[in-house]
């Protein structure tokens, strides 16, 4: 099952470094799409900041157009699941249009954290494979329901 949360309220009200904060502070797997790579930048920045004053040390794994990779971008995304999946902590940075494009099926259990509301979200669908346990390769769109807040702990 992917779990995704939604954190909404006000510009500025700090929803993105509740987030960064959340991830740098508890152990996990994390995938955080934001809407522009200089964002995916920034919120690097922030993690490590963060993520020094909590005393850990996630992985930190950008993806997007600009980081060099040989690998086409939605590839790229697709491996992370496999390639991080025995880390503790981890967190891939993508942006809201390689989210979209991409098959997450490989993130099951990670937590999914959107930064700014992407088309999908504001449709309130995702398209997301069914599961494995569906032996058919045909696409499902998932009602995603928006969450006010996020828990203490992701």
């Amino acid at each position: 099952m992917i779990k995704v949360k939604v954190l909404t309220g006000m510009p500025g009200s700090g929803k993105a470094r509740k987030m960064i904060g959340d991830i740098a502070s508890f152990k996990g797997r994390y995938v955080f799409a934001t809407s522009r790579i200089d964002l995916i930048n920034e919120r690097i920045d922030d993690l490590r900041r963060q993520a020094a004053a909590a005393g850990t040390s996630p992985t930190i794994h950008p993806i997007h157009g600009e980081t060099g990779s040989r690998l086409p971008v939605l590839a790229e995304i697709e491996a992370a699941a496999s390639l991080h999946q025995h880390e503790e902590h981890v967190v891939v940075l993508i942006t809201h249009e390689g989210m979209m494009g991409a098959n997450l099926d490989g993130f099951a259990g990670w937590h999914i954290l959107i930064d700014e509301t992407p088309a999908a979200v504001t449709s309130n669908t995702l398209r997301v494979s069914l599961s494995s346990g569906y032996r058919s390769s045909a696409r499902n769109q998932f009602t995603i329901s928006r969450l006010r807040s996020l828990s203490s702990q992701p």
